[in-house]
Protein backbone atom coordinates (compact mmCIF):
# COMPACT_ATOMS: atom_id res chain seq x y z
CA UNK A 1 0.00 0.00 0.00
CA UNK A 2 1.61 3.31 -0.83
CA UNK A 3 1.58 6.34 1.90
CA UNK A 4 2.49 9.64 1.31
CA UNK A 5 5.32 11.30 3.52
CA UNK A 6 3.71 14.59 3.71
CA UNK A 7 2.05 14.93 6.82
CA UNK A 8 -1.60 15.59 6.76
CA UNK A 9 -1.16 19.40 8.47
CA UNK A 10 1.33 21.08 6.29
CA UNK A 11 -0.51 19.34 3.33
CA UNK A 12 -3.69 21.22 4.23
CA UNK A 13 -1.53 24.42 5.26
CA UNK A 14 -0.29 24.30 1.98
CA UNK A 15 -3.63 23.32 -0.21
CA UNK A 16 -5.36 26.44 1.86
CA UNK A 17 -2.48 28.83 0.56
CA UNK A 18 -2.92 27.66 -2.61
CA UNK A 19 -6.97 28.34 -2.74
CA UNK A 20 -6.44 31.72 -0.92
CA UNK A 21 -3.71 32.82 -2.55
CA UNK A 22 -3.32 34.44 -6.39
CA UNK A 23 -0.03 32.70 -7.72
CA UNK A 24 2.07 34.78 -10.13
CA UNK A 25 3.33 31.66 -12.06
CA UNK A 26 2.10 30.80 -15.42
CA UNK A 27 -0.90 28.83 -15.99
CA UNK A 28 -1.38 27.44 -19.13
CA UNK A 29 -5.18 26.58 -18.50
CA UNK A 30 -6.33 30.09 -18.94
CA UNK A 31 -4.79 30.40 -21.95
CA UNK A 32 -6.62 26.76 -23.28
CA UNK A 33 -10.20 28.23 -21.16
CA UNK A 34 -10.17 31.80 -23.21
CA UNK A 35 -8.44 31.19 -26.34
CA UNK A 36 -5.99 33.74 -25.90
CA UNK A 37 -2.11 34.13 -26.23
CA UNK A 38 0.16 33.87 -22.83
CA UNK A 39 1.12 37.53 -23.73
CA UNK A 40 -2.27 39.33 -22.96
CA UNK A 41 -1.24 38.48 -19.28
CA UNK A 42 2.34 38.51 -18.96
CA UNK A 43 5.27 40.74 -20.56
CA UNK A 44 6.99 37.74 -21.57
CA UNK A 45 5.81 36.61 -25.03
CA UNK A 46 5.94 32.72 -24.52
CA UNK A 47 4.12 33.10 -20.79
CA UNK A 48 5.37 33.06 -17.11
CA UNK A 49 7.25 35.67 -15.09
CA UNK A 50 5.78 39.31 -14.81
CA UNK A 51 2.19 40.44 -15.81
CA UNK A 52 1.18 42.86 -17.83
CA UNK A 53 -1.34 45.75 -16.80
CA UNK A 54 -4.25 44.11 -17.52
CA UNK A 55 -2.92 40.79 -16.02
CA UNK A 56 -2.27 42.15 -12.84
CA UNK A 57 -5.28 45.02 -11.79
CA UNK A 58 -7.87 42.65 -13.86
CA UNK A 59 -7.09 38.97 -14.29
CA UNK A 60 -5.48 38.03 -11.01
CA UNK A 61 -8.19 39.49 -9.24
CA UNK A 62 -10.97 38.23 -11.17
CA UNK A 63 -10.24 35.00 -12.44
CA UNK A 64 -7.07 33.19 -9.95
CA UNK A 65 -8.85 34.16 -6.11
CA UNK A 66 -11.36 31.48 -5.17
CA UNK A 67 -13.58 35.06 -4.41
CA UNK A 68 -13.25 37.22 -7.10
CA UNK A 69 -13.74 41.04 -6.47
CA UNK A 70 -16.79 42.32 -6.93
CA UNK A 71 -15.69 46.08 -7.12
CA UNK A 72 -14.86 47.03 -10.12
CA UNK A 73 -13.79 50.47 -8.71
CA UNK A 74 -10.98 49.03 -6.57
CA UNK A 75 -9.11 47.78 -9.69
CA UNK A 76 -7.53 51.17 -9.94
CA UNK A 77 -5.98 51.10 -6.57
CA UNK A 78 -3.72 47.76 -7.95
CA UNK A 79 -1.16 50.13 -9.85
CA UNK A 80 1.64 47.78 -10.42
CA UNK A 81 3.33 50.98 -12.69
CA UNK A 82 6.02 53.02 -10.24
CA UNK A 83 5.55 55.48 -13.65
CA UNK A 84 4.39 55.76 -17.14
CA UNK A 85 7.30 53.83 -18.54
CA UNK A 86 8.49 51.56 -15.18
CA UNK A 87 6.47 48.45 -13.75
CA UNK A 88 7.33 46.60 -10.86
CA UNK A 89 6.11 42.93 -10.06
CA UNK A 90 7.55 39.65 -7.58
CA UNK A 91 5.72 36.89 -6.63
CA UNK A 92 6.66 34.33 -3.42
CA UNK A 93 5.99 30.40 -3.11
CA UNK A 94 7.38 28.98 0.23
CA UNK A 95 6.78 25.19 1.98
CA UNK A 96 7.06 23.69 4.56
CA UNK A 97 7.93 19.66 4.33
CA UNK A 98 9.54 16.46 5.74
CA UNK A 99 11.44 13.94 4.17
CA UNK A 100 10.54 10.84 6.31
CA UNK A 101 7.80 10.34 8.66
CA UNK A 102 10.29 8.54 10.98
CA UNK A 103 11.89 11.57 12.58
CA UNK A 104 11.17 15.03 13.39
CA UNK A 105 13.54 16.09 10.91
CA UNK A 106 11.30 19.22 9.07
CA UNK A 107 12.44 22.29 7.07
CA UNK A 108 11.10 25.32 5.17
CA UNK A 109 11.92 26.10 1.50
CA UNK A 110 11.31 29.00 -0.40
CA UNK A 111 10.26 27.62 -4.04
CA UNK A 112 10.11 31.50 -5.31
CA UNK A 113 11.45 34.54 -4.33
CA UNK A 114 11.13 36.60 -7.63
CA UNK A 115 11.02 40.12 -8.09
CA UNK A 116 10.62 41.78 -11.77
CA UNK A 117 11.22 45.18 -13.19
CA UNK A 118 10.36 46.36 -17.00
CA UNK A 119 11.28 49.28 -18.57
CA UNK A 120 9.13 50.73 -21.68
CA UNK A 121 10.79 53.50 -23.74
CA UNK A 122 8.09 53.31 -26.15
CA UNK A 123 5.08 51.51 -26.99
CA UNK A 124 6.74 48.85 -28.38
CA UNK A 125 10.11 48.20 -26.79
CA UNK A 126 10.71 46.75 -23.14
CA UNK A 127 13.60 46.07 -20.92
CA UNK A 128 12.72 42.97 -18.57
CA UNK A 129 14.63 41.43 -15.27
CA UNK A 130 12.74 39.07 -15.10
CA UNK A 131 13.74 37.72 -11.55
CA UNK A 132 16.38 38.09 -9.01
CA UNK A 133 16.71 34.23 -7.92
CA UNK A 134 17.83 31.23 -9.43
CA UNK A 135 15.61 31.36 -12.76
CA UNK A 136 16.72 34.54 -13.94
CA UNK A 137 15.41 36.16 -17.50
CA UNK A 138 17.04 39.42 -18.86
CA UNK A 139 16.36 40.56 -21.96
CA UNK A 140 15.02 43.30 -24.33
CA UNK A 141 11.72 42.59 -26.09
CA UNK A 142 10.56 44.71 -29.41
CA UNK A 143 6.99 43.77 -30.02
CA UNK A 144 4.16 44.81 -32.91
CA UNK A 145 6.41 43.71 -36.28
CA UNK A 146 4.31 44.07 -38.89
CA UNK A 147 4.01 40.48 -39.68
CA UNK A 148 0.81 39.03 -39.40
CA UNK A 149 -1.01 42.09 -38.58
CA UNK A 150 1.40 43.19 -36.55
CA UNK A 151 1.72 39.99 -33.66
CA UNK A 152 5.80 39.48 -34.59
CA UNK A 153 7.79 39.86 -32.12
CA UNK A 154 11.97 39.84 -31.16
CA UNK A 155 13.70 39.04 -28.24
CA UNK A 156 17.62 38.98 -27.72
CA UNK A 157 18.85 38.23 -23.83
CA UNK A 158 18.95 35.19 -21.59
CA UNK A 159 15.07 33.67 -21.09
CA UNK A 160 14.02 30.60 -21.02
CA UNK A 161 13.65 29.08 -24.29
CA UNK A 162 9.62 27.93 -25.44
CA UNK A 163 9.29 24.38 -25.25
CA UNK A 164 6.31 22.69 -24.68
CA UNK A 165 3.87 23.68 -21.72
CA UNK A 166 5.67 26.00 -19.55
CA UNK A 167 5.34 25.15 -16.11
CA UNK A 168 6.63 26.41 -13.20
CA UNK A 169 7.14 23.54 -11.12
CA UNK A 170 10.95 22.46 -12.53
CA UNK A 171 10.42 18.84 -11.06
CA UNK A 172 7.52 18.50 -14.56
CA UNK A 173 9.09 16.15 -16.56
CA UNK A 174 8.95 18.62 -19.41
CA UNK A 175 11.17 20.82 -17.84
CA UNK A 176 13.33 18.68 -15.44
CA UNK A 177 13.68 15.73 -17.60
CA UNK A 178 14.25 17.60 -21.06
CA UNK A 179 16.86 19.83 -19.47
CA UNK A 180 14.84 23.09 -18.66
CA UNK A 181 15.26 23.27 -15.05
CA UNK A 182 17.85 24.98 -13.42
CA UNK A 183 17.83 21.50 -10.90
CA UNK A 184 18.47 19.71 -14.32
CA UNK A 185 21.41 17.74 -14.78
CA UNK A 186 21.51 19.50 -18.54
CA UNK A 187 21.16 23.36 -16.74
CA UNK A 188 20.11 24.86 -19.99
CA UNK A 189 17.17 27.50 -18.62
CA UNK A 190 17.60 29.99 -19.11
CA UNK A 191 19.71 29.90 -21.97
CA UNK A 192 21.39 33.28 -24.13
CA UNK A 193 20.21 34.02 -27.33
CA UNK A 194 18.04 35.37 -29.92
CA UNK A 195 13.88 34.52 -30.44
CA UNK A 196 11.72 35.94 -32.96
CA UNK A 197 7.88 34.43 -33.12
CA UNK A 198 4.37 35.37 -34.35
CA UNK A 199 1.75 35.78 -31.56
CA UNK A 200 -1.84 36.51 -32.38
CA UNK A 201 -4.13 35.18 -30.06
CA UNK A 202 -5.58 31.81 -31.59
CA UNK A 203 -2.02 30.87 -32.69
CA UNK A 204 1.57 31.28 -32.24
CA UNK A 205 4.86 30.51 -33.52
CA UNK A 206 8.43 30.61 -32.09
CA UNK A 207 11.92 30.10 -33.14
CA UNK A 208 15.33 30.56 -30.82
CA UNK A 209 18.87 30.28 -31.52
CA UNK A 210 20.69 29.94 -28.27
CA UNK A 211 23.99 28.79 -26.85
CA UNK A 212 22.66 25.54 -25.41
CA UNK A 213 25.42 26.12 -22.32
CA UNK A 214 22.74 27.19 -19.61
CA UNK A 215 22.90 30.15 -17.22
CA UNK A 216 25.02 29.57 -14.65
CA UNK A 217 28.16 27.83 -17.70
CA UNK A 218 30.29 29.54 -19.92
CA UNK A 219 29.68 28.97 -23.78
CA UNK A 220 32.80 26.72 -24.67
CA UNK A 221 31.82 25.91 -27.95
CA UNK A 222 30.88 26.88 -31.12
CA UNK A 223 27.64 24.65 -32.02
CA UNK A 224 24.11 26.37 -31.04
CA UNK A 225 21.00 25.33 -30.29
CA UNK A 226 17.33 25.55 -31.99
CA UNK A 227 14.07 25.33 -30.07
CA UNK A 228 10.89 25.78 -32.35
CA UNK A 229 6.88 25.58 -30.79
CA UNK A 230 4.06 25.91 -32.71
CA UNK A 231 -0.10 26.14 -30.88
CA UNK A 232 -2.88 26.11 -32.40
CA UNK A 233 -6.28 27.02 -30.11
CA UNK A 234 -10.14 26.46 -31.38
CA UNK A 235 -13.22 25.17 -31.01
CA UNK A 236 -15.36 22.62 -31.23
CA UNK A 237 -18.78 23.93 -30.21
CA UNK A 238 -18.65 24.21 -26.14
CA UNK A 239 -15.32 22.26 -25.71
CA UNK A 240 -11.75 25.06 -26.24
CA UNK A 241 -8.78 23.63 -27.95
CA UNK A 242 -5.11 23.72 -27.73
CA UNK A 243 -2.94 21.71 -29.72
CA UNK A 244 0.83 22.50 -30.55
CA UNK A 245 4.14 20.51 -31.18
CA UNK A 246 7.67 21.28 -30.20
CA UNK A 247 11.27 20.37 -31.42
CA UNK A 248 14.91 20.73 -29.87
CA UNK A 249 17.80 20.58 -31.33
CA UNK A 250 21.08 20.77 -29.26
CA UNK A 251 24.94 20.34 -30.39
CA UNK A 252 27.03 20.70 -27.11
CA UNK A 253 30.75 20.11 -28.90
CA UNK A 254 32.23 17.25 -29.96
CA UNK A 255 32.94 15.70 -25.96
CA UNK A 256 28.93 15.16 -25.75
CA UNK A 257 26.56 13.89 -27.79
CA UNK A 258 23.88 16.36 -29.70
CA UNK A 259 20.54 16.16 -28.12
CA UNK A 260 17.35 15.95 -30.33
CA UNK A 261 13.38 15.70 -28.72
CA UNK A 262 10.52 16.62 -29.91
CA UNK A 263 6.62 16.07 -28.86
CA UNK A 264 2.97 17.36 -28.93
CA UNK A 265 1.32 18.35 -26.57
CA UNK A 266 -2.47 19.32 -25.99
CA UNK A 267 -4.91 20.85 -23.81
CA UNK A 268 -8.89 21.13 -23.44
CA UNK A 269 -11.18 23.24 -21.48
CA UNK A 270 -15.28 22.62 -21.35
CA UNK A 271 -17.44 24.33 -18.73
CA UNK A 272 -14.48 25.84 -16.65
CA UNK A 273 -12.89 22.48 -16.23
CA UNK A 274 -9.27 21.95 -17.58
Amino acid sequence: MFRPNVPIVPLGVALALSLTTADLSALPQFATEYKQSCQLCHQNPTGGGMRTLYGAQFFSYMELPVKSLEDFTKLEDIQPKLSKNIQIGADFRSMFFTMTRDTNAATFFTMEDNLYLAFMPTERATLYLGSLSYQQEVFALLQGLSAFGGSGALRVGKFVPAYGWRFEDHKSFVRDMLGFSPQSHNRIAPDNGVEFGFYPMEWEASLALTNGAGATMFDSNDDKTITTRAIGRFSVSSLNLTAGGSYRYAELGRARPALRYFGPFIGANWSGFS
